[in-house]
């Protein structure tokens, strides 16, 4: 365990405080300025909030119902067009569960606060000076957020945490979280979207671009993050492992301050801990499941899918420890129980691949040293093998490949690839992160557990670590509204992707898209596809779209209207107005229908050509989808969303 780490315990200590119980005033102060309704629209201001400052409440029911909850809306706040689907900016619902919600406390929104389209809309936190200023940016929000936070789109959607000041600004970046964020924490696309941990100051920053964004740093994060770690894109992604049913199976404790720094430094890591200042380089905690002390991992991939408990001051350089515990090239764990002593593994590939079953304080201590040795070599005493390659296993064609090492390596295959070559170990997690990663927006519900299943490909033969797989794609004889497991990834096999993929040619695949809706499809002689989408309930629009970068503006999709045929729309933006049946002659759908059943689900149908002149194409291989569902059955604000790739 780390020696120096703080108290998992302690709270982020700069969260804005919550509000005090105060009754509703009995007279309203509101200024001549505010409650207005653009265009003709409904009222502003019905039953709204007793206290209105200026430049407040500007739109179509855009302060409508806030007087069952929110005291006071500060200057210029809650403004925004109505949607056509009649939600207010800051609107709410009157329902018995927000009434049981309430329990007689009131809430306020400070100045310049909740602009855009359904920014605040039946938000129940709350908000203080320059907040929520983006499209949805802290629609159905719970939680308390600070000044200057939460300002590009769908930035705090249904979150439920306490959010410090100047944090989660980037797109989605902390939507659904429900832990509790310090101050200038959380900056970058999807920083720390679905978190569940506790962030305290100035961490889970994406620092640097992957794919041209700045994304992800803390995404489906469950750990306590100390002050200043998890800088880079993907820096402390899906940290911690649920089963299918949501219950946590394996929980990262705390990752301690100044630690995970880099691209991918502790992506997918499974450690119970890790300590102050370690995982310091591009993917240098990548993968990895052992406990790290202190100062340690320093360096690109240098405890990248280790397994071994790593004391104080250990695994320095490139590549120092990783794969520890496991028979490359297939990923195997042949030793679980690795320990390495402090101030050991220091130099590139020192303990790379090395399977155990322990090596001493002072021992590894240079380039090579113990690169490859085995369990059946024995254990490394204290300050053993301290010259370069003194220690290499020459059998283990990764270490014996480095004129180092002082092996033989005429007969050994060396158009594998190297120890030092970052760009093999990322590449077959790249190929997955792009499925699961940049195709964010999953879809938003209260329910945390209900994640989206997405496929990843095979990997590429001979990795050196395996990556994870979101769950297979259930093959299915018919079109069913089955559910399909879903879990957080974990190290295991993607063959079963690649089988139920190509049996998606041959029947039917299901997967869940939203917690309650699923969708069936299938390949129809490498020309056509047909999909049925299957929600619980009716009286909603569904549609289901085609993208080339999982972002609404500028897809297309197959929507179905209560009552109408489904048609393809093209989504030329995120107003009403600008979601357009396509022309007749591209009108070339075929079966399709949208009908209820007799248990009350709502379920759409369609056939389409899967490749047609000025459309997006979906191919034989990787595609990106979107779903959506919205509130009524007229075209509008739709609050469940998501994009997720398939390969077919």
């Amino acid at each position: 365990m780390p020696s120096s780490q703080p108290s998992s315990s302690s709270e982020p200590s700069s969260q804005p405080s919550a509000q005090p119980s105060v009754s509703l005033a009995p007279s309203l102060s509101r200024s001549e300025d505010s409650c207005e309704p653009k265009d003709g629209d409904e009222a502003a201001c019905t039953n709204a909030s007793p206290i209105i400052r200026r430049d407040s409440c500007i739109g179509g029911r855009a302060c409508v119902n806030t007087a069952l909850l929110v005291q006071s809306i500060g200057i210029g706040s809650c403004v925004g067009e109505l949607d056509v689907a009649q939600v207010g900016v800051c609107q709410l619902l009157e329902t018995s569960q927000l009434l049981e919600t309430i329990s007689g406390e009131s809430i306020s929104i400070g100045d310049g606060s909740c602009l855009g389209i359904a920014a605040c809309f039946n938000n129940k936190g709350n908000i203080e000076d320059g907040s929520c200023t983006d499209f949805a940016a802290c629609d159905q929000n719970t939680g308390s957020i600070g000044s200057k936070s939460c300002t590009e789109e769908e930035a705090c959607n249904l979150n439920k945490g306490n959010i410090g000041n100047n944090s989660c600004n980037g797109h989605t970046a902390c939507a659904g979280n429900s832990g509790d964020v310090d101050i200038e924490s959380c900056l970058g696309d999807d920083a720390c979207q679905d978190n569940e941990g506790n962030i305290r100051r100035g961490s889970c920053i994406s620092t640097s671009d992957i794919d041209d964004t700045p994304q992800s740093a803390c995404y489906l994060n469950m750990a306590v993050i100390w002050d200043g770690s998890c800088l880079g894109s993907f820096a402390c992604s899906f940290m911690g492992v649920r089963d299918t049913d949501g219950e946590i199976i394996v929980a990262v404790e705390s990752i301690g301050p100044n630690s995970c720094l880099n691209d991918y430094a502790c992506d997918s890591n499974r450690g119970a801990t890790i300590g102050s200042g370690s995982c310091h380089g591009e993917a240098s905690c990548l993968d990895n499941t052992g406990t790290i002390d202190n100062e340690s991992c320093q360096g690109e991939g240098s405890c990248a899918a280790n397994t071994a408990d790593i004391a104080d001051g250990s695994c320095k350089g490139s590549f120092a420890c990783a794969n520890t515990g496991r028979e490359d090239p297939n990923g195997e764990i042949i030793t679980p129980d690795i320990s390495i002593g402090a101030n050991s593994c220091i130099g590139d590939a020192a303990c790379d691949s090395f399977t155990g079953p322990s090596i001493g304080t002072g021992s590894c201590t240079a380039a090579l040293a113990c690169c490859g040795r085995t369990e059946a070599e024995g254990a490394v005493g204290v300050d053993e093998c301290t010259k370069e390659g003194e220690c290499c296993n020459c059998e283990n064609e990764f270490c014996a490949a480095d004129t180092r090492c002082g092996c033989d390596v005429a007969s050994l295959n060396q158009d594998g690839p190297k120890i030092f070559d970052i760009e093999y170990y990322l590449a077959a997690r790249n190929r997955t992160r792009t499925d699961t990663h940049s195709r964010r927006h999953r879809s938003r519900s209260n329910n945390k557990d209900d994640k989206v299943t997405t496929q990843s490909e095979q990997e590429p033969e001979g990795t050196m670590f395996p990556t994870g797989s979101l769950g297979a794609v259930a093959p299915t004889y018919a079109p069913t509204a089955v559910s399909v497991p879903t879990q957080l990834p974990t190290a295991v096999s993607s063959q079963e992707d690649t089988e139920s993929s190509s049996s998606c040619h041959d029947h039917f695949c299901t997967m869940e898209v939203s917690n309650d809706c699923k969708l069936a499809y299938k390949i129809n002689n490498g020309l056509t596809i047909t999909m049925e989408l299957t929600c619980e309930g009716s009286g909603e629009w569904v549609g289901v779209g085609f993208s080339n970068d999982g972002k609404m503006q500028g897809s297309e999709a197959v929507l179905g209207v209560p009552g109408e045929q489904p048609l393809k729309y093209a989504l030329n933006g995120k107003y009403a107005a600008a979601v357009i049946p396509m022309p007749e002659h591209k009108q070339t759908l075929t079966d399709a229908s949208l009908e209820v059943d007799e248990d009350g689900r709502t379920i759409m149908r369609f056939t389409k050509v899967m490749k047609e002149d000025d459309e997006i194409e979906i191919r034989l291989g990787e595609n990106i989808f979107l779903y959506a569902r919205g509130m009524t059955s007229t075209l509008g604000y739709h609050p469940q969303r998501s994009s997720f790739t398939l390969t077919l």
